[in-house]
């Protein structure tokens, strides 16, 4: 089916197929339950962004008592057992320090993720204008319990050199904000109940793979299945039940779209996902490269 020509404005990326989430919860055909998708993103990514409080702030919008700096990230992850998320404060980085001297006066922090992994992608959606899909994360961040060190260490990769502390964090609070600037609260326990994805650990990965030796493919699919004849495509999301490539559509100056492809059927590893793609490719029409 075509996408809609009408839902793409300049200079910014839009949701050509008008899938915005209903505010009821009801889960959109073709994408994960928006819990799944704040959980998966905290699940696929290991570096996060770190905000602790230097003081007590004035107000809501105070931000002079907020640190935190996106070039200096933090590793992380999520403890299964526990729900709780988990992050590495290595002493011996300046801004990891700081934000444990913080965060032992101060436990309230937040944590955010989506926009630093994968690097390959950031510098493309800053060139859009937009940040790709964020998850930020709110809650009291505590020194993890001494008998969980091994156990975290593992978890994260943190070699036994790496000297540090391992601080977690019992959500509180999540807001996801997706690609066209919709900001989402999600309820706690459904982001707590939420399983991970069977592909967000291989997502990186994929991600990867489309984005250098199935490239060319990817306008070719946007103009035969979405009808958009593109100037440039990117792969940028997969899940289990399906994926998502933006793109600047042909013969205009400035007009990005997104574009949502679904499976036929609920993918679990790589290797399923990959013959999906040969599908694909054995379903183009022959069409005119200039068409793409």
């Amino acid at each position: 089916t075509a996408a809609n020509p009408q839902n793409v404005v300049r200079g910014k990326m839009m949701d050509v197929q008008g899938g915005q989430m209903s505010e009821d919860e009801e889960v959109v055909e073709g994408h994960l339950h928006i819990a799944e998708r704040a959980k998966n993103l905290v699940a696929s990514n290991a570096r996060f962004q770190l905000a602790t409080y230097t003081g007590v702030p004035d107000g809501p919008d105070a931000k002079d008592s907020v640190f935190s700096d996106p070039r200096a990230p933090v590793l992380g992850g999520i403890h299964q057992l526990s729900g709780r998320i988990v992050v590495f404060l290595d002493r011996n980085k300046q801004s990891d320090s700081k934000h444990a001297k913080n965060a032992s006066k101060i436990s309230f922090s937040s944590i955010s993720t989506g926009h630093i992994d994968p690097p390959p992608l950031i510098p493309i959606f800053t060139r859009v204008g937009l940040l790709p899909p964020v998850v930020r994360v709110l809650g009291d961040l505590e020194l993890a319990p001494e008998n969980y060190t091994e156990e975290l260490r593992q978890l994260l990769s943190i070699k036994d050199n790496q000297e540090g502390d391992f601080f977690w964090m019992e959500p509180g609070g999540v807001f996801h904000e997706d690609l066209f600037e919709k900001r989402r609260e999600v309820k706690v326990r459904d982001f707590r109940s939420a399983k991970e994805d069977v592909l967000c650990k291989v997502k990186h990965d994929i991600v990867h793979v489309m984005n250098t030796e199935q490239l060319d493919w990817l306008p070719r699919f946007v103009a035969n299945y979405k009808g958009h004849p593109l100037n440039e495509g990117f792969f940028y999301d997969v899940d289990r039940k399906g994926f998502s490539v933006f793109g600047w559509q042909k013969d205009t100056e400035n007009l990005w779209a997104e574009y949502r492809f679904e499976f036929t059927g609920e993918v679990e590893d790589t290797e399923t996902f990959f013959q999906n793609m040969e599908m694909l490719k054995s379903g183009i029409k022959a069409v005119p490269d200039a068409q793409y």
